[in-house]
């Protein structure tokens, strides 16, 4: 029997965690005991890193002021 999986939970879950956190795919795989290689697929897919990195740039970045 095929399982299926809540991938848009797992992918908010990892983009929500943050650039600098300690959270990793085979930790997003454990949590919603997802087989790793599937999630790593899923992530690459979809591009989490890329959608983390961008949120928290968005976040952090400072802006230069015109003078």
């Amino acid at each position: 029997m095929k399982r299926t999986y809540n991938w848009n939970e797992m992918g908010k879950t990892f983009i929500d965690a943050g650039h600098r956190s300690k959270v990793s795919l085979r930790i997003i795989s454990e949590m919603f005991d997802v087989p790793y290689q599937s999630v790593r697929r899923i992530a690459a897919a979809e591009k989490w890193h890329t959608r983390r990195l961008y949120l928290w740039y968005e976040e952090n970045a400072t802006k230069h002021e015109k003078c």
